[in-house]
């Protein structure tokens, strides 16, 4: 059984963005606002990596999520399903304990949107 996970992110984030009557500290910026993207930190990824065990087959998960300032990820989406619900659910569960740096503007840290896919191939 082999698993392959990218992450990266996605000209698909730039999601309108639902807290224009919020303030600026509430805000969720588009990745064509910021100036520094974030960084996902490896070791991570990799520690939370989820397993395709009771998967056949292959399949991908796209999610969108939030990336906040404050170092948490918030508002988790199912863009697109993979095919095997317990590969989604460990997915998700995958990227919420994802630790990162944040976006930064102006040299201030922001929230912002980014696209996770998991991808899983069982042989």
């Amino acid at each position: 059984m082999a698993c392959l996970l990218l992450a990266y992110p996605s000209s698909a984030a730039r999601q309108q963005d639902k807290s224009a009557d919020v303030s600026d500290a509430d805000r969720i910026y588009k990745q064509s606002e910021i100036d520094e993207k974030p960084v996902i930190d490896k070791l991570s990824r990799e520690a939370n990596y989820p397993s395709a065990q009771g998967c056949e087959g292959q399949g991908s998960v796209l999610l969108l999520v939030v990336l906040r300032k404050t170092g948490k990820v918030t508002d988790v989406v199912v863009r697109e399903k993979g095919g095997c619900s317990i590969f989604e659910k460990r997915a998700i569960k995958a990227v919420q304990k994802t630790k990162f740096k944040p976006a930064k503007k102006d040299g201030v840290a922001v929230s912002t949107y980014m696209m996770f896919q998991f991808n899983y191939h069982v042989w």
